[in-house]
C-alpha cells in the first residue's frame, strides 16, 4: 500500500509538471504572436493562392525597413493628379526601353511606346521622378561590347539582348535617389515615391519579385556585383531554361548564397496581372490583394491570362477573348485599372 502510494504521488507529480510546462510555453507562444506583429503580417501578405490575391513569397532574408510593414502602416488616400505625393530629393524610378523595329511579342512598336508613357504618367502621379534609359546609356558600360558577343554566340534574340542592356544601364547609377528599376509594364499599387525613399535607404540588392527582375533597388557596388556576376557568367553552354536576364538572375541565386550575391530583400509582394477577380459572373476590384502589395505586374503571361479569363478591362480597340488587340491596349488597361483602384480601394 505505501508503494502504491508513492506510485500514485509520483504521477501526480509528472502530470502537475507536464501541466505547467505546457501552460509556460503557450504563454510564451502567445507573447510571441502579440510581439512580432509584422511576421504575422508578412505571412498574410505572402499567402498562397491559384489566383489573385498573389502567390506566396519565396524564402527571404529581409532586413529593416520591411515593405509589407511600410504599407500597413501607409495612409490609404489616393493619390491623384493635384495631389501628388510629394517627398523632399524624390526617388527616381528607372526603366529601360530601346524600340524593337516593328515591335515585338505581340506589340505594335506604337503599344510598346504608349505603354512607357502610361508607366511614366503612373510614376509621376506616385510622386517619382523618372528615367527611361536606352542603348546608349547601356554603350556606355565598359563590358557592353563583352557582353554583346556573348549573347551573340548564345543567339539570345533582340528583345532579350536589351533586357541585358538594361542591367549595364543600371550599374552605371550613381544618382543618390536612384538604384530604383522596373519593367514598363509595372505599374505602382502601394508603392508611393515616401515608401520608395525609405526603401531605398536601405543598402544591398533588394527585388521584389524573386528571381524576375519586375521591381529592383540596388546601391551602385550592388548593381555592379550582380552585372559582373551576369557577365562573367554568360555562356551558351549555360544549363538554363533560356537564355533572358530572368533566368540568369534565377540561375545566379541557385548557384550562389544571398550573403555573396549580396542580397538583403529577396521577396515577392508583386500583384501578378490586372487587380480584377471573378464574383460569380461579375468583375470586381481585387482591393483586399492589391492594397497589400507594391505595384502591378501587367506582363505578356499574365495579360493572356486576364484575356482568358475575363478580367482584361474593357478598352476600345480590344476584342474580348482576342489576345493580339488586346496586348496591344495594355497602356489603355493600365490606366483604366489604375483609376478604378484609386476609386474604389482607397479613402478619397
Amino acid at each position: 500500500m505505501a508503494k502504491q502510494s508513492k506510485l500514485s504521488f509520483n504521477s501526480k507529480a509528472r502530470i502537475t509538471a507536464a501541466l505547467l510546462t505546457a501552460l509556460t510555453i503557450g504563454s510564451l507562444l502567445d507573447l510571441n504572436f502579440f510581439t512580432r506583429p509584422e511576421s504575422h503580417a508578412r505571412r498574410f501578405l505572402q499567402a498562397e493562392d491559384a489566383a489573385p490575391p498573389p502567390p506566396a513569397a519565396a524564402s527571404t532574408s529581409i532586413k529593416e525597413p520591411n515593405a509589407a510593414r511600410l504599407i500597413k502602416a501607409a495612409p490609404a488616400t489616393a493619390p491623384d493628379s493635384t495631389r501628388r505625393l510629394q517627398t523632399p530629393s524624390k526617388p527616381i524610378m528607372s526603366t529601360f526601353f530601346e524600340p524593337v523595329a516593328g515591335g515585338c511579342c505581340g506589340m505594335t512598336e506604337e503599344g510598346h511606346q504608349n505603354l512607357v508613357t502610361a508607366w511614366r504618367r503612373a510614376w509621376e502621379l506616385y510622386g517619382w521622378d523618372t528615367r527611361i534609359l536606352t542603348e546608349n546609356d547601356a554603350k556606355k558600360h565598359p563590358r557592353f561590347e563583352e557582353l554583346s558577343q556573348k549573347l551573340v554566340e548564345s543567339d539570345v534574340n533582340g528583345y532579350n539582348q536589351r533586357c541585358f542592356w538594361r542591367w549595364l544601364a543600371m550599374s552605371l547609377d550613381n544618382n543618390p535617389n536612384g538604384g530604383w528599376m522596373s519593367d514598363y509594364d509595372f505599374f505602382p499599387l502601394r508603392l508611393t515615391s515616401a515608401i520608395g525613399k525609405e526603401l531605398g535607404a536601405a543598402k544591398g540588392f533588394k527585388s521584389w519579385s524573386v528571381h524576375v527582375p519586375t521591381l529592383i533597388h540596388a546601391d551602385q557596388a550592388s548593381w555592379n556585383k550582380i552585372t559582373n556576376m551576369m557577365v562573367d557568367t554568360i555562356d551558351k553552354d549555360l544549363d538554363v531554361d533560356y537564355m533572358s536576364d530572368m533566368y540568369m538572375l534565377e540561375y545566379l541565386y541557385n548557384h550562389h548564397s544571398e550573403e555573396e550575391l549580396g542580397i538583403s530583400t529577396w521577396e515577392r509582394l508583386i500583384y501578378p496581372g490586372f487587380t480584377y477577380v471573378k464574383d460569380g459572373t461579375n468583375v470586381k476590384m481585387d482591393c483586399a490583394g492589391a492594397m497589400s502589395r507594391l505595384g502591378a505586374h501587367l506582363s505578356h503571361m499574365d495579360t493572356h491570362k486576364a484575356v482568358d479569363n475575363g478580367l482584361f478591362p474593357k478598352v476600345p480597340g480590344c476584342v474580348e477573348g482576342d489576345l493580339h488587340s488586346c496586348m496591344n491596349r495594355r497602356s489603355d488597361a493600365a490606366n483604366v485599372m489604375l483609376k478604378q483602384f484609386r476609386e474604389v480601394c482607397f479613402r478619397i
